[in-house]
């Protein structure tokens, strides 16, 4: 059984994501430990990021 972890769950879900897609502002809405807005800011470093929880 293969196990994954919710990081690397967000980090595979943030490369679904064309790299090349134009994305400028990112919410995240209850973000909790804004895990998911971090691993987009990882793989989209020039998007505006808008976190709350």
């Amino acid at each position: 059984m293969n196990y994954v972890s919710c990081q690397q769950l967000r980090e595979k879900m943030a490369e679904l994501i064309p790299e090349d897609a134009q994305i400028e502002t990112v919410l995240e809405l209850g973000a909790g430990t804004a895990d998911g807005a971090l691993a987009l800011a990882r793989r989209f470093p020039q998007s505006t990021f808008h976190v709350t929880d």
